[in-house]
C-alpha cells in the first residue's frame, strides 16, 4: 500500500482502489464504480477513537443480501433473539435503498471480514438489551442455549419482553455483515448447506437494534464461541483487553429477547 499526502488530504492506494480522507469525511471510490458512499467517522465510542484506519475502512457496498444465519430474526416463533418485526425481502430491499440513497454509516468491525451498517430505525424494532438495576434484577432467567442445531448450547442471561413494563423502540439499527469467503468457509466447517447461494460480496449476518449508532461490546460468551469455528464461532483468535472490555459492559446490562 503507498500513502500519500499532501497539507490535509491523505490518498490511499490499493489494488487500483482510492480511498481519500478530508475534513473528517470518508469517501471510497472504487475504480470503474461511481458509487460513493460518505461517512462521518464522528465515533460516541470512547473504545473505538484508537481504532487504526484498517479498522475503519469505508467498503463500497453497491449491494447486500440477507444471510440464512439471520432469518430467526424475523421469525414471530423464535424467542431465543431479538425480533425484527418486519418481512424479511421488504427488510433488505429497503436497507439496498438506503444504500444507494447513501444514507448510511459503514464501519469495520472485529475482524477483516466484517463490517456494520448503522441505518436509522424504520421498523418497530425495540431495543435488546438495557442496564441492570434493582427493579430489574430478579427478572433476570438463564439457561444454555445454541443458535441453531450445529452449534453447542451456551449459558446466556436474558429477561423477558413481556415482564418489562416500557419496552423503547430502538433508534438504530446495526446490521453486521460477513464476507461471502467467510460466510461459506463457516458454513463448510460447520457442514452446513445454505438453501440458496449469495452472489453479494457481503450479507447480513445479524441485526442488532439499539439507541447507539456505533458498535456495542459483543457478550464474552459470543468472543469465546468465535474462537470455535467448528461450533458456530469465526475462528478468530481471542483479544483479551476486548474481552475485559466487554466483561465491564456485560456485568451491568443484560439481553432482552421476547421469550
Amino acid at each position: 500500500m503507498n500513502v500519500y499526502i499532501k497539507k490535509a488530504r491523505y490518498c490511499l492506494r490499493e489494488n487500483n482502489n482510492l480511498f481519500y480522507i478530508k475534513n473528517n469525511l470518508f469517501n471510497f471510490l472504487k475504480k470503474g464504480n461511481r458509487s460513493i458512499i460518505t461517512h462521518n467517522n464522528k465515533n460516541k465510542n470512547s473504545n473505538n477513537k484508537n481504532s487504526n484506519i484498517e479498522n475503519t475502512r469505508i467498503m463500497d457496498f453497491c449491494q447486500v443480501d440477507l444471510d440464512e444465519f439471520c432469518y430467526k430474526q424475523f421469525d414471530k416463533t423464535n424467542k431465543s433473539c431479538s425480533h425484527i418485526p418486519y418481512d424479511k425481502n421488504e427488510f433488505i430491499n429497503k436497507v439496498n435503498e438506503l444504500i444507494k440513497e447513501k444514507k448510511i454509516k459503514v464501519v469495520g468491525g472485529y475482524a477483516s471480514f466484517c463490517k456494520h451498517i448503522f441505518i436509522e430505525n424504520f421498523t418497530d424494532a425495540t431495543i435488546e438489551a438495557i442496564e441492570i438495576n434493582n427493579k430489574n434484577r430478579g427478572l433476570i432467567k438463564t439457561d444454555y442455549i445454541s443458535r441453531r442445531d450445529t452449534e453447542l448450547p451456551v449459558l446466556i442471561r436474558w429477561i423477558s419482553k413481556k415482564d418489562i413494563k416500557e419496552n423503547v423502540k430502538a433508534k438504530y439499527l446495526d446490521l453486521i455483515l460477513y464476507s461471502r469467503e467467510q460466510i461459506e468457509k463457516e458454513n463448510k466447517e460447520t457442514n452446513h448447506i445454505p438453501k440458496e447461494k449469495s452472489t453479494c460480496l457481503y450479507s447480513i449476518i445479524s441485526i442488532k437494534p439499539q439507541n447507539e449508532d456505533y458498535e456495542l461490546p459483543m457478550t464474552p460468551i459470543t468472543m469465546l464461541r468465535n474462537t470455535l469455528i467448528t461450533e458456530g464461532g469465526s475462528g478468530i483468535s481471542l483479544d483479551r483487553e476486548k474481552y475485559l472490555e466487554s466483561v465491564k459492559y456485560w456485568r451491568n446490562h443484560v439481553s432482552i429477547f421476547d421469550n
